[in-house]
């Protein structure tokens, strides 16, 4: 029997297949704080109508990012103060191993390579805008299943016509990978660039909320939702019961996550005959992408794997 696979690419690449996306994860927020204009002497007249396109370029910048924010407002999750850091500028932590941080609404951030390749799939290049929620039911349409009411995004136009139906879907995500890296380093990484050349590829997908941190970025990916809808709105958060901070997916727990996956789908259009496997460098990166497994009720079990940056090893729940 022919085996036909799938591959995507979302700052997170893949190498075959059928169908493939890319995309870049980002992370932070900082809204820039608006500008009162004071009462001018009319002499002054001149020099406030030249300043009148850069405020209007500032507000419309402004409105984007609170825009962003409000994609991912989910309330009793999302904190009281969000920030954006300067352009050029990033947020970090006192880490010996993490010196620099990505994340914020700038366009080296926003800006994400996505492609997808394989026998299902219409290479060449796209300039129709895409955002991550457009991943997954890209990839559903392709398995002939479709994502729930939840999903926010739509089927981007890459498919053929009568194409058959892939057996295997692999969905890479590079996180933290820009656009522009593709054309930088391009020697660099010859089997991605070659991947790109027989890929549909896409030159306006752009993340559109914030924050886009891991956690963010990889559960938007797999429900094809807002953050307001699916619930995760950072890395952790302040659990007000038990004052305490709450870390997103931490020992590959998916219950943080409020709608349902790609993966869940999946399985449950196979009455769990679907073999799911996630690996991830974190639980915050492999375990959206897994989906809520045994979790979700009819599910079944899935295969996940991280790796545990405290001791070096790999983790997984067949242990």
């Amino acid at each position: 029997m022919t085996t036909r696979r799938t591959f995507v690419i979302s700052s997170r690449l893949t190498a075959c297949g059928a169908v493939l996306h890319a995309l870049t994860l980002v992370v932070m927020a900082w809204t820039p704080s608006g500008q009162q204009v004071k009462p001018s002497p009319a002499s002054d007249a001149p020099r406030i109508r030249r300043a009148a396109p850069a405020d209007a370029a500032a507000l419309a910048k402004r409105q984007r990012f609170l825009e962003m924010f409000a994609r991912a407002y989910f309330p009793g999750r999302t904190g009281q103060l969000l920030i954006v850091p300067r352009e050029g500028d990033f947020i970090t932590r006192p880490d010996p191993d993490v010196a620099y941080m990505h994340g914020s609404p700038w366009p080296y951030d926003v800006s994400i390579p996505l492609m997808f390749a394989g026998p299902a799939v219409r290479a060449g290049v796209y300039s129709t805008p895409a955002v991550q929620q457009d991943i997954a039911p890209t990839l559903a349409a392709a398995l002939g299943v479709q994502m729930p009411r939840t999903a926010t995004g739509r089927v981007l136009p890459v498919l053929r016509t009568g194409f058959a139906r892939p057996r295997v879907v692999m969905l890479l995500v590079l996180d933290g990978m820009r656009r522009d890296y593709f054309d930088r380093y391009a020697g660099s990484m010859p089997t991605l660039a070659a991947l790109r050349r027989h890929s549909a590829w896409f030159t306006q997908a752009r993340v559109n909320f914030l924050p886009t941190n891991t956690a963010v970025g990889h559960s938007t990916i797999s429900t094809g939702t807002d953050p307001r809808v699916h619930g995760i709105t950072g890395v952790s958060v302040y659990d007000r019961v038990h004052r305490r901070r709450h870390n997103s997916f931490e020992g590959g727990m998916p219950q943080d996550l409020m709608a349902l996956t790609l993966a869940d789908v999946w399985q449950l259009a196979t009455a769990g005959r679907a073999i799911i496997l996630a690996q991830g460098s974190i639980d915050r990166a492999a375990t959206p992408l897994a989906g809520h497994g045994a979790c979700q009720l009819n599910g079944a079990p899935v295969v996940l794997a991280s790796y545990d940056q405290q001791t070096g090893h790999w983790n997984t729940n067949l242990n």
